[in-house]
Parts: structure tokens; sequence; C-alpha cells
């Protein structure tokens, strides 16, 4: 017959002191503390002043944010679960598929409008937008300016001349 004290796994005694450690070293720091709450308080202000109530606000957890739960995920009706949090700049969406309710959350962009939150609910993250290609912008700025006035004409050259110099010392490539 064997020994029942024995036979049980005895947690070994570095573990013993790393949790020692761990107590002293491994919470957070008040400045930590502070820029969770601020963080916390951040996105509960940015959901008032949008004029949405969550299911759950956020808070501040020990180490981190906890977000605020503003809609669930429905399977029947294939709804997204959509969430806010704080990504360290501002207040951003994130959602997880109303199929994978094990998956993770997707950080979406920032929350600006409960018009977001509903596409987010519908479709999951709104498409990012497109880059503006600013290099084209400018040269349709510059050339626009030659055929408003004759007496213009050469003060816009000037000016597609000096956005050309610009757009070459940026890197950008030169137009054709």
């Amino acid at each position: 017959m064997t020994d029942t004290a024995t036979d049980q796994k005895s947690i070994p005694a570095w573990y013993e002191a790393a949790e020692e450690e761990y107590r002293r070293f491994g919470a957070a720091s008040p400045a930590d503390r502070a820029r969770i709450r601020r963080q916390a308080d951040e996105i509960n202000q940015v959901l008032a002043d949008l004029g949405i109530t969550p299911l759950t606000p956020a808070r501040a957890g020990e180490h981190t944010v906890l977000d605020a739960e503003l809609l669930e995920a429905d399977a029947d009706r294939r709804l997204w679960a959509v969430d806010a949090t704080h990504d360290g700049h501002q207040v951003v969406l994130q959602v997880q598929h109303w199929e994978y309710q094990d998956s993770p959350f997707l950080r979406g962009p920032a929350l600006t409008s409960r018009a977001l939150v509903v596409h987010a609910h519908r479709y999951g993250l709104p498409d990012p937008t497109p880059a503006r290609d600013l290099r084209a912008e400018a040269l349709r700025i510059a050339d626009s300016l030659a055929g408003l006035d004759p007496a213009a004409n050469p003060v816009a050259h000037q000016l597609r001349a000096l956005t050309l110099a610009l757009l070459h010392t940026a890197g950008a490539p030169r137009p054709a």
C-alpha cells in the first residue's frame, strides 16, 4: 500500500520563491494603475458623449482595462459582439465574430459615432479608409490654377514646379 501523502505532487520550493517575487514585483505600479483608471474613464466618457449606454461599463482591472461591453453576439441573427477598448492612444471598437465566440476580439477603428457601432454589430469591422494619394492631390491642385486666368499661368507653372520639387525631395515618384 502506498502512502497518499507521497503520491500527491508537491509544489517545488522555487515556485514558492517565485510567488513571493511576483507579489513584490508583479503588482501594477501606482502610475500603471492611474493610467489604467484614466483609460477606463476615457472609454466611459466617449461612450457618454456619443449617448451610448454600455451593457457593462469599462473598469480598471489590476493590470489592464476591462473593456466596455456594448452589444452581445447573436448567432441566430448573425450579429457580431461589439466592445469599446483603449489602444493606448484612443478609444477603439473591438468585435468578435458571432459564429466563433471563442475567437479573439479584433481591434477596429476609433470610436467616433454610434453608426460605427451599428455597422460593427451587423458586419464586423468597417473596411479601412483607402489611403490618400497626396502626390496626385497636390498636382491636381497646382494644375487647376492654370485655367483660372491667363495672367495666373506663370504663377501656376511655378507652383507646379515647386510641388514637383517638394515631391522629389520627399521621395515620391515623378509624374509622367
